[in-house]
């Protein structure tokens, strides 16, 4: 169940944020965003 999950947030990243292949320090710091600062803080990643 876990890598689904993960699969589908690297999906996710990939198509409607244009991140070609997020790494683990990526994830790592998107976990630790608050949910209303993540589209700022992915919009910086591109």
């Amino acid at each position: 169940m876990t890598a689904s999950l993960w699969l589908l947030l690297v999906n996710s990243l990939t198509d409607k944020h244009a991140i070609g292949q997020p790494t683990f320090e990526l994830m790592q710091k998107l976990a630790k965003q608050p949910k209303a600062s993540v589209e700022k803080f992915l919009a910086k990643q591109r």
